[in-house]
């Protein structure tokens, strides 16, 4: 763990959830290209762009000095695309030229928090109605009955949970959860996160490695 700025940057994605990374690298052998929105300082990008050098991997990060960051964090990896942009911005002016059409992606949405307005439902309707498909993982999401084992987002009236983002799902889908309650971080608690398949991943199914700690919630 190192700091810049005075920002944390251990270079270790998806907070060092070792299910969580199984799931991702199950996910990536049969994507060609790794979206994330809020790059932060870039753990995650740069965890994924050097593991994986032969995928395309694309993020943006709206903050200036939090993006000079992540930018230089990041800039030694020949398949970042990083962008000084907002959620919104990236998907209209990047995003929006069907490149997610052309091939199947994974998703990793990271731009909520504290103190402003989500993009997520945007980023849940543009995704889930503009991609080839396929894996849609978002960040700091509710568990339903693990509430008080996996930390998740919450400010004001907008929950980062399945409620909140239901309505701006446009395609026939799938939900996944974790299911363990046990932390295989080192450094960081844990984290919620939903994954949603739609399109041509609708047919993925839990590899037999992470059936213990993966399950899928059955819609009504």
């Amino acid at each position: 763990m190192r700091k810049y700025e005075g920002l944390q940057f251990s270079g270790i994605g998806f907070h060092g959830d070792l299910h969580l990374t199984d799931l991702v690298d199950n996910l990536l052998e049969s994507c060609e290209l790794f979206v994330e929105t809020g790059t932060y300082t870039g753990d995650t990008l740069n965890y994924v762009s050097q593991k994986y050098p032969d995928k395309v991997c694309m993020s943006c990060e709206p903050d200036k000095k939090t993006f000079g960051v992540a930018k230089k964090n990041v800039n030694q990896n020949s398949n970042v695309k990083l962008y000084n942009l907002t959620s919104q911005e990236f998907m209209k002016n990047i995003l929006g030229n069907d490149i997610l059409k052309k091939q199947n992606t994974l998703f990793w949405l990271d731009a909520h928090g504290y103190g402003y307005d989500w993009p997520l439902k945007e980023e849940i309707s543009f995704f889930s109605n503009n991609s080839k498909g396929s894996f849609l993982l978002i960040d700091d999401f509710k568990v339903p009955g693990k509430e008080s084992i996996f930390n998740y987002d919450l400010y004001e009236d907008q929950e980062c949970s399945y409620d909140y983002i239901k309505d701006s799902i446009l395609t026939e889908h799938r939900l996944f959860y974790p299911n363990y309650s046990q932390k295989s971080s080192s450094f960081h608690p844990l984290v919620g996160w939903g994954l949603l398949t739609f399109n041509e991943g609708l047919s993925w199914e839990i590899p037999d490695k992470l059936t213990e700690f993966i399950k899928e919630e059955q819609q009504t």
